[in-house]
């Protein structure tokens, strides 16, 4: 198991603290800043990045490891879409990034947390809290 410190210090993979609108339902994505997205296609075949040049995206497998990082590589795969808006550029995972949020009832002003784990060859997520949640 990594803990989340080291997660976040992997140079194959990016941290983002979630802004109101990467958790908005309305919008229903998460905008991956163009450097971090880098970092992601470089572990992608050559026929998911010719789907993303031409504006289709591909579906990609991820690991959720759990909270805080803390959870093993054996954790449940989540599938979301990676592509690139040909108007603004933008990288952005959508097509199952609401049931995510949902699931683990994820906030603006958490961090996401998105690392390469080439010794099982496959994406992770894990996500840390920033505030506490209010008890009613």
């Amino acid at each position: 198991m990594l803990a989340c410190q080291t997660l976040i210090s992997l140079t194959t993979g990016f941290s983002k603290a979630l802004t109101a609108s990467d958790t908005n339902r309305r919008f229903s994505r998460l905008i991956i800043p163009t450097h971090s997205a880098q970092t992601c296609l470089e572990f992608l075949t050559s026929l998911q990045k010719r789907d993303i040049a031409e504006g289709n995206g591909c579906r990609i497998s991820i690991v959720d490891t759990g909270g805080d990082g803390n959870g093993n590589i054996g954790g449940p795969r989540i599938g979301l879409r990676f592509r690139r808006w040909r108007s603004s550029g933008s990288f952005v995972l959508i097509e199952g990034w609401m049931d995510y949020v949902k699931s683990k009832d994820l906030r603006a002003g958490d961090v996401v947390i998105f690392w390469w784990d080439s010794a099982h060859s496959t994406f992770c997520i894990a996500y840390q809290r920033t505030q506490a949640k209010a008890v009613a």
